[in-house]
């Protein structure tokens, strides 16, 4: 019994070194308040994450977050906020910026002087 429970655990090992997704690779969030949130750099790469299946850029200062799909994103709220002091939105329904993805919430980042959509990093929370 000793000997497969060795196995086991070294071919679970092996499945993750071989193949996980970069969202398991993520450091996890403690937002205990949130259904999701995540941590975006600026060129919208996920970098930590709760319940978060992906992040990606869809053009300058326009990003998509795709949450767990167990999340009803019409019926929640998403804030965004950025380090930089930049304007941010955070739309929970489906856009054409991200393809109208269903579970997808759409961050829009501006320059707060002149309201151009500029690249920036950005913290997310869906509540």
């Amino acid at each position: 019994m000793r000997k497969i429970a060795m196995v086991v655990a070294a071919a679970a090992a092996l499945v993750g070194a071989a193949g996980v997704p970069a969202v398991a690779d993520q450091d996890p969030m403690n937002t205990p308040n949130a259904q999701a949130a995540a941590r975006v750099s600026s060129a919208g790469e996920l970098l930590s994450d709760k319940n978060i299946v992906k992040s990606w850029k869809a053009d300058t200062g326009k990003y998509c977050v795709t949450v767990a799909d167990w999340i009803d994103t019409g019926k929640t709220m998403a804030v965004a906020n950025t380090v930089s002091g930049n304007n941010t939105n955070a739309w929970t329904r489906p856009t054409s910026v991200c393809g109208n993805a269903e579970h997808t919430v759409t961050v829009y980042v501006t320059k707060t002087s002149t309201d151009e959509y500029r690249d920036s990093a950005f913290q997310l929370a869906v509540l």
